[in-house]
C-alpha cells in the first residue's frame, strides 16, 4: 500500500529496497545512498536525494510531473521515468550494467533532462544512453564518454544546450544524431567536439543560432544534414573531418558563420551533391573537393583554399 511521503533530513549511508510513496526526499548525507529496488511516486514531490554518493540500481518511475533529482556523485543502474517531470543529474554521473540506460520524461509532453558535469559508462563500450525529453531540452555540462566512451547516445529530437565545453566519444561508430538545435546554455560559448569513431552524425537544426558555440569540430565523422542549417561561432573553428552531405541530393544546404574563426573540410563535401554552401564569415577557409548547388563567403580576413575540383549547378 503506497506510502505517505518517505523523508530523510540527514544521514550517512541509506540502503533501500523498493519503495512505493508519494514521493521520496533525502535533504542531506556523508556517505553512500543505494536505492536497491523499484522507486514510485505519485505527486510532484517526486525523488530528491543528496548524498555524497548516490546508487540507483533499478528502475525510479514518477507521476504527477514529479522530477528527479541527484545531488551527488551518481551511479545510474536503472531506467528513470516520469511524467513530465524534469530530470536533473548534479555530480559526475556513471553508468552502470553492461546495458542501455534510458531516461524518458516525454509523457505528457515532456521535460528537461540536466546532466551538470561529466557523463561515462562503467568501462569503454559498455553502456549506452538514450534520452527522451518530448518539449523539454536536453542539456550538458561536460563531456559524454571522455574517461569511458559510450556505446550509444540517443538525443530524440530534442534541443540540445551545453552549459559547459562538451566533447562526447562513442565506441563501435553507433552513429549519432541530434534532431533539433544545439546551443550555448547562456551568452557564454561552449564548445561542442564528436570524438573520432562516433560513425555517421546527423544533423537537423542550426547550430549555435540562439547563443552562439564556442567551436564546432565534427571529427573524422562523415556528416549528413537532415535539414538546411547554418553553425554559428563566437570567432570559434568549425572543422569537418570526413564527408558532409545531404539527405537528399541538392536539397540540403550548410550556412557556416565563424567571425575570425577558421573553417576546414578536411574531406569531400557533396559526395552526393549538397545543397548551397555558405560561408558568412572566417579568418582561413581551406577545402576540398566540394560538389554543390553553389558556393560562396561572403567574408574573411585570411585566406580561402580551395583545394580540390569545385563543381556547382
Amino acid at each position: 500500500t503506497r506510502l505517505g511521503a518517505l523523508s530523510i533530513a540527514s544521514a550517512r549511508n541509506v540502503t533501500t529496497g523498493a519503495i512505493t510513496a508519494t514521493s521520496l526526499s533525502q535533504s542531506a548525507g556523508t556517505g553512500t545512498t543505494s536505492l536497491g529496488g523499484a522507486i514510485n511516486t505519485s505527486v510532484i514531490g517526486g525523488v530528491a536525494v543528496t548524498n555524497t554518493n548516490i546508487n540507483q540500481a533499478s528502475t525510479v518511475t514518477t507521476t504527477a510531473a514529479g522530477p528527479v533529482a541527484y545531488t551527488g556523485i551518481i551511479d545510474l543502474g536503472g531506467n528513470i521515468t516520469t511524467a513530465s517531470g524534469a530530470v536533473t543529474m548534479t555530480g559526475v554521473s556513471t553508468l552502470s550494467g553492461a546495458a542501455t540506460r534510458t531516461i524518458n520524461t516525454s509523457s505528457g509532453g515532456g521535460a528537461n533532462i540536466s546532466f551538470t558535469s561529466t557523463v561515462d559508462g562503467s568501462a569503454p563500450g559498455t553502456e549506452g544512453l538514450t534520452l527522451t525529453a518530448g518539449t523539454g531540452t536536453l542539456t550538458f555540462g561536460g563531456n559524454v564518454g571522455g574517461t569511458n566512451a559510450l556505446s550509444s547516445l540517443s538525443l530524440g529530437t530534442s534541443p540540445v544546450e551545453l552549459s559547459g565545453d562538451v566533447t562526447i566519444t562513442l565506441t563501435g561508430t553507433p552513429g549519432l544524431t541530434f534532431g533539433s538545435t544545439i546551443n550555448s546554455s547562456t551568452a557564454t560559448a561552449r564548445a561542442l567536439a564528436i570524438a573520432n569513431n562516433a560513425g555517421t552524425v546527423s544533423l537537423a537544426g542550426n547550430i549555435g543560432a540562439t547563443n552562439a558555440l564556442a567551436s564546432f569540430d565534427a571529427g573524422s565523422n562523415a556528416v549528413v544534414l537532415t535539414s538546411s542549417i547554418g553553425i554559428t561561432t563566437d570567432n570559434g573553428n568549425i572543422s569537418f573531418g570526413s564527408t558532409l552531405d545531404p539527405s537528399i541530393a541538392s536539397t540540403e544546404g550548410l550556412t557556416l558563420t565563424a567571425g575570425t574563426g577558421d573553417v576546414t573540410f578536411t574531406g569531400a563535401v557533396g559526395t552526393t551533391r549538397l545543397g548551397a554552401l555558405s560561408i558568412a564569415s572566417a579568418r582561413n577557409v581551406t577545402t576540398g573537393a566540394i560538389t554543390a548547388t553553389s558556393l560562396s563567403q561572403s567574408a574573411g580576413t585570411g585566406t580561402t583554399s580551395l583545394g580540390g575540383a569545385i563543381n556547382t549547378s
